[in-house]
Order: C-alpha cells, then sequence, then structure tokens
C-alpha cells in the first residue's frame, strides 16, 4: 500500500517532465517556406502537399540523435515516393546552433525541402512550438494534424509514419 502511495505521488512529476509542443490532431494548419536547399519562391508548404501526407520536423539542436532523425526521415521521404509522402524540414528561430544545422543539412544533400523560419513568424506560431525541446515532428494527412510527436526518436519514426501513410 505504501509502495502505491508513492507511485501515486510520483505520477504529477512524470507529467509535468513531460514537455509539451506542436499542434492538436484535427487542426489545419498552413506554413510557408523558402527552402535553402532548392531553387525556387516561397510556397505554403502545408497548402502544396495537401491531400498527400506529410512530415514536418521542426528541429533546433545539432546533434547526433536530429543528423539520425533528419537522414531517417529523409529516407522515408524518398522510399515513400509511391505513396506520395511529403517531409518538410523546419528550423525555427536563428542562431549558431540554427546555422549549424543548414550547413549540415547543405553537407548531406539532403533532398527533402528544408528552411529557416524567424521564431516570431506569426504563421509559425500558430503551431504551438517549444523552443526547449530538441524536435517536435507534426505528422499530417489532407492537410489536417493526424500526431505530434515531442522529442521523437529514431525508432519511432516508422510507427508514426503508419498514421499517415498506412
Amino acid at each position: 500500500m505504501r509502495r502505491l502511495s508513492l507511485a501515486l505521488l510520483a505520477l504529477p512529476l512524470l507529467v509535468l517532465a513531460a514537455e509539451k509542443s506542436g499542434p492538436e490532431p484535427g487542426v489545419s494548419l498552413m506554413l510557408g517556406i523558402k527552402p535553402f536547399n532548392h531553387d525556387g519562391d516561397r510556397y505554403c508548404v502545408t497548402c502544396k502537399t495537401a491531400p498527400n501526407p506529410l512530415v514536418v520536423a521542426f528541429v533546433t539542436h545539432n546533434d547526433e540523435a536530429t543528423q539520425k532523425l533528419l537522414t531517417a526521415a529523409e529516407k522515408a521521404f524518398k522510399d515513400g515516393e509511391e505513396k506520395h509522402l511529403n517531409v518538410a524540414i523546419v528550423l525555427p528561430g536563428a542562431g549558431e546552433e540554427i546555422d549549424a544545422l543548414k550547413q549540415w543539412i547543405l553537407d548531406q544533400k539532403l533532398t527533402a525541402p528544408a528552411a529557416i523560419v524567424p521564431a516570431d513568424n506569426k504563421t509559425l506560431q500558430t503551431w504551438h512550438l517549444n523552443p526547449k525541446v530538441a524536435n517536435t515532428v507534426v505528422f499530417l494527412k489532407e492537410h489536417k494534424v493526424v500526431r505530434t510527436a515531442v522529442e521523437l526518436k529514431l525508432d519511432d519514426l516508422a510507427e508514426n509514419l503508419k498514421s499517415i501513410v498506412g
């Protein structure tokens, strides 16, 4: 009984420890980007890809885990062509970390559109991103959010992709 009481007391701490970031399921959002790794004009990534499945990876940290996640997202983008899977990489904000991520994406020659979007961009603010987290990955289908994953691990990407591509 005493162990159960201690476990129940610890539950609120676990809930508080999980950072929240990203939109709720069912929401329809827009996001304009100008990819730095593609020629062309600025466009609405969520509009252009609808009704096809879309993964938008918002990343803020240039670490090994992020690089592996982006490499896997790139592979999913290439492998998912017949299912019309789209992937976009968004680097919200500015600074050394964002500059390093941009350079890494260019060095790796990732083909998924990647863009830097200022943190104070009004459209970006509607996505409810938490700047404290390394990544927020949003899975959309038919222009609506299906799920949002915070601090998505490489091993969980495939399972989350199933929610939009089957």
